[in-house]
């Protein structure tokens, strides 16, 4: 056991003693280096420890310059805080002063993220909104659909009953010409062709109802008595009486 002891602290004396004169023997050849401001900017300048200038090396920044430095890290931790405060202390030792003649700018990857976080974050909620928006937009929509597909129903039904109408109005002039003598078709139909559909017109007073031309005494009693076809002297429309009680119209 004591041999084995012996034998550690001969290793460790001769490690310390071969230190020891690697030191002594490379102590001229030591050399530092100095942080140079002038005109040209920040430079390093290497001397040995005898240099005789290092008050010179030293001096402080000019005041009239503004220096920036600019820091690039991964995330905010003890570890960067303590390297930048040890750096920031060694700069103002030199006569850089942060807010005086330095301007610090830092910047570190968990602010770029929680800025696109923050960005993906406001796009979500508009999209939100927009789709809120799409909704309400469709609901409105449905609503309205709902209604114009109910007012094209009524519309249709409503048409329908029209056309019922006419079918049978239809009809009813078609058995009516039945029964019309053939000669007395024919002048209604070439009065209604030359007057725009309009052949037949009331006497109402002794006056065509259409072209407002009074009717002689005579061609007036005649249509009174509604037995025969007269024609207006004026516009050659076949004239008749308005029976009383019944609605003036123009067919």
């Amino acid at each position: 056991m004591w041999t084995v002891i012996r034998r550690l602290l001969l290793g460790f004396s001769l490690i310390l003693l071969a230190s020891a004169m690697l030191l002594i023997f490379d102590w001229h050849q030591r050399t530092s280096v100095a942080v140079i401001v002038d005109e040209a900017g920040i430079h390093k300048q290497t001397r040995t420890e005898t240099d005789p200038k290092d008050s010179e090396a030293l001096r402080p920044p000019p005041d009239e310059r503004l220096f920036k430095v600019g820091l690039v890290y991964f995330a905010p931790e003890p570890g960067a805080d303590a390297c930048m405060e040890g750096l920031f202390s060694g700069l103002k030792d030199l006569g850089f002063v942060e807010g005086k003649n330095l301007q610090v700018r830092k910047a570190h990857a968990q602010g770029e993220i929680k800025k696109h976080e923050d960005a993906i974050l406001e796009r979500m909620m508009e999209a939100d909104e927009v789709t809120a928006a799409i909704k309400a937009a469709e609901a409105d929509l449905a609503a309205l659909q709902k209604a114009i597909d109910a007012e094209r129903s009524k519309m249709k039904a409503e048409d329908a009953e029209r056309q019922k109408a006419l079918d049978k109005l239809v009809a009813d002039r078609t058995g009516l010409i039945a029964q019309i003598d053939k000669q007395v078709l024919a002048i209604y139909e070439r009065i209604a062709a030359n007057r725009h559909g309009v052949a037949v017109a009331d006497a109402h007073a002794g006056i065509c109802s259409v072209c407002h031309v009074r009717l002689r005494p005579q061609v007036a009693n005649i249509v009174r008595r509604n037995e025969s076809i007269v024609q207006c002297d004026s516009c050659q429309r076949i004239l008749y009486a308005q029976l009383p009680g019944a609605a003036s119209h123009v067919s």
